[in-house]
């Protein structure tokens, strides 16, 4: 009998971006969402202000470790380890840290679609 089963440590998969953003989805073969851990030093607006337009997709939030700020629509959103936030494909988007390193883990998907990633990790 075959398990459909994946495994991996954190601390083997390869990160990009001066170790920012460390891509979890693809390598545990995840197709129906795209799944990637940012750590984001302190004192950072590095973290690109985008939406996802043109992906479709709407993406979770959820703070691991430190705090920061989501800056969304011009309004900010204090992020404390334990929040999680949705935000829709048309919203446009930046994480900013403050004295604090932010550890995100960042779901995304299009609603009632596939999953399809874009970017160096999933080249």
């Amino acid at each position: 009998m075959s398990r459909d089963v994946s495994v991996r440590r954190l601390d083997e998969l390869p990160a990009y971006g001066d170790g920012i953003f460390q891509p979890v989805a693809v390598p545990l073969g995840v197709t129906s969402f795209g799944m990637n851990i940012m750590r984001w030093p302190p004192h950072s607006s590095e973290h690109p202000e985008h939406d996802e337009r043109d992906s479709g997709q709407e993406e979770v939030y959820l703070v691991l470790s430190g705090s920061g700020r989501l800056v969304v629509g011009g309004e900010e959103v204090a992020l404390e380890q334990g929040v999680v936030v949705r935000v829709g494909a048309g919203e446009r988007r930046q994480l900013l840290t403050d004295d604090d390193e932010l550890e995100v883990l960042c779901l995304g998907a299009v609603p009632g679609g596939a999953f399809r990633g874009s970017g160096p990790a999933h080249r």
